[in-house]
């Protein structure tokens, strides 16, 4: 498997061939060192946005531009992490479901006996 600065000079090469730019070594240079500390996923995903930006999107991006995207990418990428469940997570039963649903709604149903009685 190649290194991370490989894949990404591979995918700022491939932008700049959409864009019919061609890129140097020093200006990948550039992009590496200022955005080397986001994913290689998460540097597709920001490019992958910038192409489908209407109006901006016609020209090669520059550092700046894909920063925000970079850091909106990153940020969900932060939330999806935060959200996941743990490995050890049990399957739960229909049956055990249905006394779920049931528990829910006796609570739901509680609560709003007890908003009425306080409305009085």
């Amino acid at each position: 498997m190649a290194d991370k600065f490989d894949e990404f000079a591979l995918e700022i090469s491939k932008l700049a061939e959409y864009y019919e730019k061609p890129q140097g070594k020093w200006s990948v240079g550039i992009y590496w060192a200022n955005l080397q500390f986001y994913s290689i996923d998460e540097v597709r995903e920001a490019i992958r946005l910038h192409i489908r930006e209407e109006g901006v999107g016609r020209f090669m991006p520059k550092v700046s531009e894909l920063l925000p995207l970079l850091k909106m990418v990153h940020n969900q990428t932060l939330m999806r992490e935060q959200l996941r469940l743990p490995s050890k997570v049990s399957v739960i039963s229909p049956e055990q479901r249905e006394k779920n649903k049931e528990h829910i709604q006796n609570l739901v149903e509680r609560i709003g006996d007890g908003k009425k009685q306080q409305d009085r």
